[in-house]
């Protein structure tokens, strides 16, 4: 009997020689995902240069799909080492000093939030309530307490950020154009704007290639419907969107967006 879901493989290290890709592709593997947030453009290059060989030996066209780092956020490095924040803990976040306890490594988002709102770190492990800003600094108290360490994660589920293709989402989308990749995935949009932008930058380099909608944010849950209707497909990203909004709300908003998808079509 046919499936008619498909299997997206996710590629790294384990996965850079012939044999396993031939192992993963005879096992039923329908796209090869690449994660640009990881490797550089020549590690990427040559697999997926092996990729299309290995594909070739089968008598198969094997769609790759290129993952865009987009906007992400993260805490810049603490240099004392990990630090373990305490339950009703007040510090601050900001461009890297010796007043401030949690550096970040682009504090230029830190004007976009406001009081009141969370800032979640390593995947929601801990959460943080803006209590003031302060310039290019925000002032918090700690909700949920835990270990943080150099280059975690931080995501901002009540804050409005604007959307900003960075000059490595700009390069990848071009290295994408040149590799004649089958799709680009947009990271952390929120508005079908954002996959205009992310659209207009590949038709300058002369090209047109489908974009997947990745939706892991909760602005982007809002906006459903217009990202559905500007995008070539759509991802549930369930690990960030898991970390955005309740975890058992996932599963229901998963059957949305998939229901979404589906009426557009």
């Amino acid at each position: 009997m046919d499936r008619r879901a498909k299997i997206v493989a996710t590629l790294g290290p384990a996965t850079a020689d012939e044999r396993m890709l031939d192992r993963l592709l005879a096992a039923g593997a329908d796209v090869l995902r690449f994660n640009l947030s990881h490797g550089n453009q020549d590690s990427h290059r040559r697999a997926l240069r092996l990729v299309r060989k290995v594909a070739r030996a089968r008598g198969l066209h094997i769609p790759v799909l290129l993952d865009l780092m987009g906007p992400r956020y993260r805490l810049g490095e603490l240099s004392g080492g990990p630090r373990q924040l305490r339950q009703g803990e007040h510090l601050t976040l900001g461009e890297p000093s010796p007043r401030v306890d949690l550096p970040v490594d682009d504090p230029d988002f830190l004007h976009h939030l406001r009081v009141g709102e969370r800032v979640l770190i390593d995947n929601g492990l801990v959460e943080l309530e803006i209590t003031a800003k302060r310039g290019r600094a925000v002032a918090a108290r700690v909700l949920h307490g835990g270990a943080v360490s150099t280059r975690k994660g931080i995501n901002l589920p009540d804050s409005r950020l604007p959307f900003t293709i960075s000059e490595k989402d700009a390069s990848d989308i071009a290295f994408a154009v040149e590799e004649h990749a089958d799709y680009i995935a947009a990271s952390y949009i929120g508005r079908a704007k954002d996959i205009a932008a992310i659209r207009a930058i590949v038709a300058t380099h002369g090209a047109a290639i489908p974009i997947v909608a990745k939706l892991e944010r909760a602005a982007a849950i809002e906006h459903i419907d217009e990202i559905v209707a500007a995008a070539d497909a759509v991802m549930v990203a369930r690990g960030d969107l898991g970390v955005e909004v309740p975890l058992h709300q996932v599963p229901v908003l998963q059957k949305r967006i998939i229901a979404a998808g589906q009426n557009d079509l």
